[in-house]
Parts: C-alpha cells; structure tokens; sequence
C-alpha cells in the first residue's frame, strides 16, 4: 500500500511539473493574457480538471515560474556538497561555483523573460524570486554557514546582506543581458561578478 502511494505521488508530481512547464512555455511563446487554461491542457496532454487539481488559476502557474529552475539547482548543489570531486573544496570556492552555475542555468533559461515580465506586471508583496524558503535560499544558506565556520565571510555581514549581493548581482546583470539584446558573454561576466562579491563578503584576515 505504501509503495502504491509512493508511486502515486511521484505521479502527480511529474504531472504537475509537465503542467507547469507546458504553462510557461506558452506564456513565453504567446504572452501570459493569451493563453487559455484550454491550451495549457492540451500542450500538457492532460484535462482542464487535472489542472484545477494541482493549480487554482493561470495566476498561480505564472507564479512558480523559478520552480524549474530550483530543481536544476538542487540537484548540482547536491553534487557539489557530496562529490568526491569537491570533498576538499574550501566552502567559499563552492559558493563561488554555485553562484557561477546559476548565473549560467537562468541565462539558459527559456521562460527567461516570462520570469521577469510577469512578476514586473503583477506585483505582490512576496513572490517566488524574493521568498526566502525558496529552494536556492535555502543552499545559499548552508554555503554561508559553511563560509562563516571556515572564516571566509565578514562576521558584520548579515545572511539577507549576502543574500542581497548574490541575488542581486544576478537579477542586474540578466536584465541588462536582456535589455542589450544579449550582446555579451554571460558567463565571462558573471566571473567578474564573482570577483566583487567575493572581495566584499571575504573576511580579511
């Protein structure tokens, strides 16, 4: 019985990840006011009802539109902290490479405009890009944590200042990426990012 249920809820979550996902992909395709609940079902293969059933409305699919991306994030952070390829690693170089990945993933990102368009559009007081029990505030934190018992962060630095830094640092340079039709190398700047973030979060010691 615990298997069936298992196998269940496995089900229902890569259904509702096919949803959201057909649901983003038409967002960035046809705009977010275009798109009926009707075409989400049939890019998804699925019925109207089955989409009720894991989401209220467009609204709330629009919403999760980092969903994606936090699980591409999980599972290299999860490398990252249990490989034996970077066992020695001090925590500030696996912060470092972690900033570098998603700063590589999200410019990769093909709801990437959608992401910032609709959260521009429909402003609330707390969304998914800014809440902090989101799944890449979360790996962050351990980073940090890690950083600060090796000495490697400033001790005056609070966790929503190196919060700030990181995830703003990256929201600036995408933005102006889009804005500039994407006419630079992302990553080689994002290197450059890192440079700044580290010579201001670095305890000098």
């Amino acid at each position: 019985m615990n298997q069936q249920l298992t196998t269940r809820k496995k089900q229902a979550i890569q259904t509702r990840k096919k949803i959201l996902n057909c649901a983003l992909d038409l967002f960035e395709k046809k705009g977010f006011d275009n798109v009926t609940i009707q075409e989400i079902a049939k890019a998804a293969g699925t019925s109207v009802g089955s989409i009720y059933r894991y989401f209220k409305n467009k609204e709330e699919m629009a919403a999760q539109n980092a969903e994606p991306l936090d699980d591409i994030y999980r599972t290299y952070f999860e490398t990252l902290m249990s490989a034996d390829e970077y066992r020695d690693f001090p925590a500030i170089k696996k912060l470092e490479l972690f900033y570098l990945f998603i700063q590589s993933v999200v410019s990769g990102y093909s709801n990437l405009r959608s992401l910032y368009i609709y959260n521009l559009k429909y402003p609330r007081d707390k969304t998914l890009l800014t809440d902090y029990s989101r799944e890449i505030y979360q790996d962050y934190q351990i980073l940090l944590n890690a950083c600060r018992r090796e000495g490697s962060v400033r001790k005056e630095l609070t966790d929503e200042m190196c919060f700030d830094i990181l995830l703003q640092s990256s929201r600036g340079m995408l933005l102006d990426w889009l804005l500039r039709n994407k006419n630079f190398d992302f990553d080689e700047q994002a290197k450059k990012w890192w440079h700044i973030i580290s010579s201001y979060m670095k305890d000098n010691i």
